[in-house]
Parts: C-alpha cells; sequence; structure tokens
C-alpha cells in the first residue's frame, strides 16, 4: 500500500540520472574502465576516473572550529559569505541600483524557492525547450507547470522572436511570470547568448503585458570562458528585476 500523495506529480520508482549511472558502474565493474565511460553525473573526474575534489576547499573545511560550523547561521547568510558572493558572482560587471544575497540549499533550492515565492499554484514557469529536467520536476512538485519557447531558430541562433511569442500567450493567462534562461556553458547545449541577445531579453520583458521575474541560471559560468568576458553582460540588468542561481548555494536578486 502507497500512503504517499501523488498531487498531480509523476512520482518516479527510481532516478533516471542515478539508475543509469548504476548501469554504468556495474558495467565498468564487468568490462573494465577502459571500455565504459560514465558520463551521467555532472561531476568533475580525473583521467583515471576518480572524483576530483579541490584541496583547497578540503583544507578550509578541516581549518575551521566546531563553533564556525555548529552555531546557528542567519538564514540568509552571514555577512562575509554574502559579500563573497556578490564578488565572486559580478567580478566587476555588478549591476548598479538593488542587490540582496540570500542563501539557499543549493542551486535546486534556488529554484524551488523562486518557483514557489513569485508563482502561483496552476501558474505557468517559461523556459526554452533545451533545458534541465528538474526545472519541469520542481514546478510539477509544487502545482506549477513548465511552458517553453524554441532555443534555436533555423540559422541555430536564439530564438527571441519565439520568447516573446510564448512570453505574450502567458501574459494573456497570469498576471505574473518567471522565465529562466541558463546560460552561459547552457546545459546541455553549451550555448551562451550574446550581447545582443541580451539586449533583445532586455526589451521583451520591458515590453510584456505582465510583471515578468527573470531567473538567471549561471551555474556554470565558471566553465564558460574568460572570467570578464562571460560576465560583460550583467550590468544590462540593472533595470530589470532579476534571481540569479550560481552553484555555490545561493540567488541573487537585482532591482533598480
Amino acid at each position: 500500500m502507497n500512503f504517499v500523495k501523488e498531487n498531480g506529480r509523476t512520482i518516479p520508482v527510481a532516478d533516471k540520472v542515478f539508475a543509469l549511472s548504476g548501469r554504468a558502474k556495474a558495467a565498468i565493474a564487468e568490462y573494465g574502465k577502459d571500455a565504459v565511460v560514465n558520463a551521467t553525473t555532472g561531476a568533475l573526474f580525473d583521467d583515471d576516473g576518480n572524483l576530483v575534489v579541490l584541496s583547497s576547499v578540503v583544507e578550509a573545511i578541516r581549518n575551521l572550529s566546531p563553533v564556525d560550523y555548529a552555531e546557528y547561521s542567519p538564514i540568509a547568510g552571514p555577512p562575509a559569505f554574502k559579500a563573497g558572493v556578490r564578488k565572486a558572482l559580478f567580478g566587476k560587471y555588478e549591476p548598479k541600483g538593488f542587490v540582496q544575497v540570500s542563501a539557499t540549499p543549493g542551486g535546486t533550492g534556488s529554484i524551488t524557492s523562486t518557483v514557489l515565492n513569485y508563482t502561483e499554484r496552476g501558474d505557468s514557469v517559461l523556459t526554452h525547450d533545451w533545458c534541465w529536467a528538474n526545472y519541469k520536476n520542481i514546478c510539477s512538485q509544487h502545482g506549477r507547470k513548465l511552458a517553453t519557447f524554441r532555443f534555436f531558430d533555423e540559422d541555430g541562433k536564439f530564438d527571441a522572436a519565439d520568447m516573446e511569442k510564448q512570453l505574450n500567450a502567458l501574459a494573456k493567462k497570469q498576471d505574473q511570470v518567471v522565465v529562466i534562461l541558463n546560460t552561459p556553458a547552457h546545459n546541455p547545449t553549451g550555448y551562451a547568448l550574446s550581447l545582443d541577445d541580451w539586449d533583445k531579453v532586455i526589451s521583451i520583458v520591458n515590453a510584456a503585458n505582465c510583471n515578468v521575474i527573470l531567473f538567471l541560471d549561471v551555474a556554470y559560468i565558471d566553465y564558460a570562458g574568460d572570467e570578464d568576458e562571460v560576465r560583460a553582460f550583467m550590468p544590462r540588468f540593472q533595470d530589470t528585476y532579476c534571481i540569479w542561481n550560481e552553484m555555490r548555494s545561493y540567488r541573487m536578486c537585482s532591482k533598480d
């Protein structure tokens, strides 16, 4: 007998990614690591297939005293953490205007918090059709839906026209729309919006007949190329309400 209520969700028997990872590990054990590549999980491994752990992180953890990690922390994160977050995310490209930092339980927690706080049950969240599958899971688990626009046009460029079309369609049904954009180093294509693409996005958002919350998922920005070059688009959002999601377990809001 199953006592878990579905509440509109599809509850899988097993997580697909971890199930595939288990099969890959079993194949490695049977055929050898030279015959099998486990590319199922987003983790960094060395040439021998061992998990890479940064020595600087290990050293920092080992140097913590019990008081450092056992004491209650402010919900939004301690001041030093929040200052470090701003520096790590924006570098020299922090948008002018109001900026606030809030710690979340991982990048997934940032997405979940945004969906819960900026949408209502029954609302749709808009993102590109090439996207991380858990966007849909997060929405469905909380009574929301995931709508998509076509990410690439016939020329393989960002399809701003279809984003505008789908956003305007949702604006007729709800007074506020969360739009998730995953770039640079988009998962799974690696695509990065150009500065011209960002200008189109901002124009579309500002012209929409509803409130628009831009959720910028930059989880892989530190793998996207030159540190300064990949952040050059950020000041363009100083007049737009944004939530930034980075892989260091936080989110950021910027509003003029």
